[in-house]
């Protein structure tokens, strides 16, 4: 190609010196136009060409600048230096290395300046080890490095050791002298927060001008030192140095960091003498520091002082005031912004939506979420992290979980925002999802995610998975820290495992008021005021000054455990020993104080000497103690003031009325409805739940939606001719008036949960006991009872262990073959109501199994201590009453004969040693639970969920179903072992491999993220196996959609139930030779998505593939369980023929497309597993052992070396299973090992999925 050569002209020349000029005022627009004048009389030269590249690097015009590159390429000045090193520095601009790399690899003559540009290219992209080596290639070729040299390096060095090696090597050229050079080195130390090297190198440099003492004043306002700085400008002074708006900026900085205002006014007040307070940079500095000093009136006078607001002061006063709970303020500025016409930059509009957030006003949220969309505004990462923030906080997780899936590069903050969204609005279950689902993704949890997780664990009561979470916790070294340690005590406190909480207490490194609050609120809500006591003051003694905080929580304890003269001294002490005035809150815990002592007229004198303004609030606490001590006059007086100050409120009318009726006052109770319906009042449905077996149920009073409310009801009939013989004192009309009104359960609004909790001294909470006979188990019920709002209230029940004595049953009732038993408990002393009731364990009895579960039923019987007819009434009415709680588990109980707490007794921790195991594997290999889903699915569908893929058939080896070509790379079959022999060495003889294998899957499908599937135990193994039946009953890759059908229908399922356990290719991948015919001669009537067909070929490149070989499954996320697979065969993408056909069958397509896109139906759907698949053939074998085809000393098991366990429970090491099973079970196995299997395993067979 010929280059097109110029010879300069005087007009050139002239050109040349305008552009330059330009240039250099920074005029870059107008180099630009001058360029194109000068294009229609002159002939640009290579002096021209750096001008016109500087001034595209300034104004982001890439696209003119290749134009550029493109006249420098044409005219032959590709090789001038100055030219290149202009090129150089355009690329480096807009992050082109490698084109910028390319421009220097073709200059021929390579002097100091285009060497300094490459390095500082590599510098700038913060490439500092290419820019080391460019410089040793520098020194190599003979090109001596500059002073600008070194400080193209410096100003990528993050390191304090690359700053020290670059400072040797300017001291080694002789560069240290060299002001410039100097002032760089000083910077660089001091953002490298090394300011002890800087301060020794300002005390050596010769020559100092203003930038070396603000470099230096900018290192300590990095670190807050505010005193050093003062120093430092007392020496500048000294040095007759004025101090410049920088350094003013850096002071300033340093006082937002330390909040300390009084200084901040001085300097403030300093600024003003000086002059520089119109200066933009220092105003926003200002109006920042006062309001990270709280003090929002001076730093909003600061902002209406600003003639001429830019985006930077208008984001830094909305942000400022959001951080200080001004959320409404904040608003009313971003409008007024609006107003001003000046556009949000993404740090606005985060801070905007925070506003929104902490406000929770969603219409305001929308609108700014609409503002965006309608202008086309940049919405970046921090910006759909706000909406995300925004939409939880407001109460709209759908929209939540939206804004989340469009995020496409996901960080930290991105995932900490969704799971701390749904466990805001309690939504664990998806908390957990979003869990496992960012660390399917590898990124790295922080202390803010279990801090999350820990809060939401402890808020549901959810003690098993905040014990994971602690597990989590200690595996992923985010201990010590504070944030975290608190939280740990914080959900085991609340989830009720106290010793667990204090333990945690213990073992803090350091302890703040937050963590010395948990625990004591910790003993006072667990009945252990005395220990809240001796946790107060052994927090006094540490030194630390209690703040309102404490006191409140101190407070709370002796309200809840009766301990008035103590609570009544605090009190008195926080005033007169500390100086801390009581609020409402400190107040009002006096008036409970008094008040469940019985105290009322104390607690109302207390009220009107201590309430300069009513408290509604604190009048409902004493219309309470009013009604439950009998006082008819003090609790009129006040029910007066309850109406008159909160006229509006169902919940005060509501109250009145129980108030009224208690006192058999029924005109009054009557008028007190009659007032709320005049007023258009309605109480608000009360709503009950209870979580058991990990399953949440919930009822809505006045709705019979439940979708086993027929059984129930039925159940109930029966149950209640069953009782007649406890109930034998009332006439038949009696009873069923009773039953009637035992379906009010659906109408409860009470939320009982059990929990584990220590032993309570206190005589107010000890309910019942009782103790097995023939067993060393004790049992004990405890109760914890806290308001929860104005229409429910919320319980804790706890069980644990104590000297106790037996209880007898008070009814029994036979039902689906087991044995029900009923105990009733109550207390004379308090108001008769329903506590609660629980499932567990019976006592032996003659003739009878261990298993059978017994409902006991707590309540409270309105302080009347005789017998007779009002208490045997209670009896009946709680018998039934715990039934319908009961009833809604037990129902399934006829099914199969299996049951969720089979292995109560005999072997109690088998779930908890299955997950943790799981999660081991899952740890060590992420596509383990393919393989453990494809094992539950082919060992259930040939004869039933029994074991019999694990039988090797003795002398006809041939006939093990695990050497079928259905069952080709089955795998996994050495961790079900693994399994066993733990659960042989801690409940020998009781667990079947078949409960394993289901256990196995089940937790498979949670950990991956799919839905939390709750399965029943009691499966029998096989001592049959057949490799026949494996090849009738398991479908081929190639199979139709009828012999589909037949085969899942012959086995219980319906359609839309066989289109869900197709679902479970979501997972894992599949080998190329069960493709490859459909790859390589397909049929017309087959389509495959091309791209995705061009894909498999490269995996699977010959029509014969090796057998071993494996490829990438359809979807995009082969290590989650989500609804993806059903997406990708509607678009062709499916793997196998079947795949195809189900999108295609017009029976299974709208399923196809159901599933595809609601997630959450397929999950309902995938747990058939639950009630179909794992429901076969469960009675059909007696209890034996299976013989397992793995030699433990041919296959190690490959689990995680150490689990780490936070309730401290061992399972062996790899070490002792690798010796093989020591049991007699166990160590039946066959004659000889299969040899096909084991060859293949050796030969890499059975290879790990991508």
């Amino acid at each position: 190609m010929n280059k097109i050569r110029s010879v300069p002209t005087s007009s050139t020349k002239s050109f040349n010196s305008i552009i330059n000029n330009l240039s250099s005022q920074g005029s870059y627009h107008e180099v630009l136009v001058t360029y194109t004048t000068m294009l229609n009389s002159s002939t640009p030269d290579s002096y021209t060409f750096p001008s016109l590249l500087k001034a595209c690097t300034s104004l982001n015009l890439f696209s003119i600048g290749l134009s550029v590159h493109q006249q420098v390429i044409l005219r032959g000045f590709s090789s001038d230096s100055y030219t290149a090193s202009s090129l150089i520095n355009f690329y480096s601009k807009f992050g082109h290395t490698k084109h910028a790399r390319k421009v220097f690899d073709k200059t021929l003559n390579r002097d100091v300046v285009p060497w300094t540009a490459i390095i500082g290219c590599y510098g700038r992209g913060g490439d500092v080890g290419n820019a080391f080596s460019m410089l040793n290639e520098m020194r190599y070729n003979g090109v001596e490095p500059s002073p600008v040299t070194f400080l193209s390096l410096l100003s990528g060095a993050l390191e304090v050791a690359q700053v020290q090696a670059l400072h040797g090597c300017a001291v080694l050229y002789g560069f240290e002298s060299d002001i410039a050079v100097g002032n760089s080195l000083l910077n660089a130390y001091s953002k490298c927060g090394s300011i002890g090297e800087a301060r020794g190198l300002f005390e050596l440099m010769d020559q100092k001008d203003k930038i070396s003492w603000n470099s230096l004043i900018s290192g300590y306002a990095q670190l807050g030192n505010v005193e050093e700085i003062l120093q430092l400008l007392y020496a500048m002074k000294i040095e007759n140095m004025g101090p410049d708006q920088q350094t003013f900026g850096s002071l300033v900085t340093a006082v937002a960091a330390q909040s300390t205002l009084d200084i901040g006014r001085v300097v403030h007040g300093q600024i003003l003498r000086s002059g520089f307070d119109s200066d933009a940079h220092i105003e926003t500095a200002l109006m920042v520091m006062y309001l990270k000093c709280g003090t929002t009136d001076a730093a909003y006078q600061i902002f209406e002082g600003v003639s001429q607001k830019d985006v930077v002061l208008w984001t830094a006063m909305i942000s400022g005031l959001v951080q200080n709970n001004f959320a409404d303020k904040a608003l009313t500025v971003f409008y007024q912004m609006m107003k001003s016409r000046v556009e949000p930059s993404t740090a606005t509009l985060t801070s905007a939506l925070a506003a929104c957030a902490q406000l929770g006003s969603f219409d305001l949220g929308t609108s700014i979420h609409a503002y965006i969309l309608r202008h086309g505004l940049t919405i970046d990462i921090p910006v759909q992290n706000s909406l995300v923030t925004m939409y939880a906080k407001c109460g709209h997780l759908e929209q939540s979980c939206a804004v989340f899936e469009r995020i496409n590069k996901r960080d930290l903050v991105s995932w900490n925002a969704i799971i701390s969204g749904c466990a805001q609005n309690d939504h664990l279950s998806k908390a957990l999802f979003f869990f496992n689902k960012m660390r399917l993704t590898l990124q790295k949890p922080d202390s803010l995610t279990a801090v999350t997780l820990l809060q939401a664990s402890a808020s549901t009561g959810a003690l098993h998975q905040g014990k994971w979470f602690h597990n989590f916790v200690i595996r992923s070294c985010l201990r010590p820290c504070i944030l975290v340690d608190t939280a740990l005590v914080d959900m085991y406190c609340k989830c009720g495992d106290l010793d667990a909480a204090v333990k945690c207490f213990r073992v803090m490194s350091q302890q703040d008021l937050i963590s010395w609050s948990t625990i004591i609120a910790g003993y006072g809500s667990h009945g252990k005021g005395e220990m809240a006591l001796n946790m107060y003051f052994e927090f006094l003694h540490s030194g630390m000054e209690p703040n309102k905080v404490i006191f409140l929580t101190v407070l709370s304890a002796c309200s809840h455990n009766g301990l008035v003269d103590e609570g009544l001294s605090i009190f008195q002490s926080m005033a007169r020993d500390f100086g801390i005035q009581p609020e409402l809150e400190h107040r009002a815990c006096i008036v409970d104080l008094l008040c469940r002592a019985g105290r009322v007229e104390e607690a109302y004198n207390f009220y009107k000497g201590n309430f300069s303004e009513p408290a509604v609030d604190v009048l409902s606490i004493l219309l309470d103690a009013c009604r439950a001590n009998d006082n008819l006059e003090l609790g009129d007086v006040i029910a007066q003031d309850v109406i008159r100050l909160r006229p509006a409120s169902a919940a005060n009318y509501v109250q009145i009325a129980h108030c009224y009726a208690s006192m058999s006052r029924w005109n009054s109770v009557g008028e007190a409805w009659s007032q709320m319906r005049s007023l258009g009042l309605r109480k608000l449905p009360g709503w009950s739940f209870i979580d058991l077996h990990g399953t949440v149920t919930s009822f809505l009073s006045g709705q019979n939606a439940h979708p086993k409310h027929e059984e129930i009801v039925a159940t109930l009939k029966t149950l209640s001719w069953e009782m007649s013989e406890v109930c034998m004192n009332f006439k038949m009309h009696q009873i069923l008036d009773i039953f009637l009104e035992t379906q009010s359960i659906l109408n409860a609004s009470e939320c009982i949960h059990l929990v584990k909790t220590e032993q309570q001294q206190d005589s107010r909470t000890q309910l019942f006991n009782f103790r097995e006979q023939g067993e060393n188990r004790e049992m004990k019920m405890t109760l914890e009872h806290n308001k929860s709002g104005d229409n429910g209230k919320a319980m804790r029940l706890g069980v644990c262990s104590g000297q106790l004595q037996p209880m007898q049953p008070t009814a029994t009732v036979d039902f689906c073959n087991r044995r029900l038993l009923f105990a009733t408990v109550g207390h004379a002393n308090w108001p008769r109501r329903l506590i609660g009731f629980a499932l567990g364990g019976t006592p032996s009895l003659p003739n009878r199994s261990n298993n059978w579960p017994v409902i006991v039923l707590v309540f409270m019987d309105g302080g009347k201590t005789g017998g007779g007819k009002e208490r045997m009434r209670n009896t009946c009415f709680m018998l039934l009453l715990g039934t319908a709680l009961g009833v809604g588990i037990l129902v399934g109980v006829c099914k199969a004969q299996l049951a969720y707490d089979y292995y109560k007794y005999s072997c109690p921790n088998v779930e908890n040693i299955a997950r943790k195991v799981m999660l081991g594997v899952v740890l060590t290999d992420p596509t383990a639970p393919a393989a453990f889903l494809r094992l539950l699915f082919h060992d259930c569908q040939v004869q039933g969920c029994d074991a019999s893929i694990l039988l090797d058939s003795g002398a006809l080896k041939g006939n093990s179903e695990v050497v079928s070509g259905r069952n080709f790379g089955i795998r996994k079959l050495e961790t079900i072992e693994y399994i066993k022999y733990i659960l042989e060495a801690v409940c020998p003889g009781q667990v079947s491999c078949a409960d394993i294998i289901a256990l196995a899957a089940k937790e498979s499908v949670s950990l991956s993220g799919g839905p939390n599937i709750q399965i029943p135990l009691g499966r029998k193994d096989s001592t049959t196996c057949s490799r026949q039946a494996a090849d009738t009953h398991l479908p081929s890759p190639d199979i139709t959609v009828d012999q589909l059908l037949n085969i899942f229908m012959s086995k219980g399922l319906n359609l839309e139930e066989s289109v869900a356990i197709m679902g479970g290719h979501t997972v894992g991948g599949g080998h190329c030779i069960n493709i490859a015919g459909r790859l390589y001669g397909r049929h017309p009537d087959d389509p495959m998505n091309p791209g995705f067909e061009g894909l498999l070929r490269l995996y699977c490149p010959t029509k014969t593939p090796l057998a071993n070989l494996t490829i990438v499954p359809n979807d995009k996320t082969p290590l989650i369980f989500d609804n993806l697979y059903f997406r990708d065969v509607l678009m062709g993408k499916g793997l196998f023929t079947v795949d195809s056909s189900i999108s295609r069958d017009p029976r299974t397509a709208p399923i196809v497309r159901q599933f595809a896109a609601n997630v959450n139906h397929f999950f309902q759907l995938f747990c058939v597993y639950d009630s179909v698949v794992y429901q076969q053939n469960f009675s059909r074998h007696s209890a034996c052992h299976p013989t397992f085809i793995l030699e433990v000393d041919e296959l190690r098991v490959r689990v995680v070396q150490e689990i780490v366990i936070a309730d401290h429970e061992e399972l062996p090491n790899n070490a002792e299973a690798s010796k093989g099973p020591t049991t007699p079970s166990l160590k039946r196995r066959m004659a000889a090992p299969r040899e096909n299997f084991l060859a293949n395993k050796k030969q890499g067979t059975d290879v790990e999925l991508v």
